[in-house]
């Protein structure tokens, strides 16, 4: 997993780094069995300035889980399954 950990940061093409306001570039969807991988996926890619939706920071309390999903899929421009 190191090895397609490393190429989804050093492939991450220049649009995924933009900061506009409003959507993220990468929705991560990931099995609770790869959870530990996932986060170092986020964590690499947000140092790289890929602004991402990940369950464990992009889930508000209060509000439906499916409907954030769903929000923030329609926000992204790439998924990371």
């Amino acid at each position: 997993m190191a090895a397609a950990y490393q190429k989804a940061l050093s492939s991450s093409p220049k649009s995924l780094t933009t900061n506009s306001i409003g959507f993220c570039s990468c929705f991560i969807r990931y099995s609770t069995k790869d959870r530990n991988f996932a986060g170092r996926l986020y964590a690499g890619l947000q140092n790289k300035g890929v602004r991402c939706w990940f369950a464990p920071h992009g889930v508000q309390g209060g509000r439906k889980l499916h409907e954030q999903i769903d929000e923030a899929i329609s926000a992204c421009t790439t998924t990371c399954c």
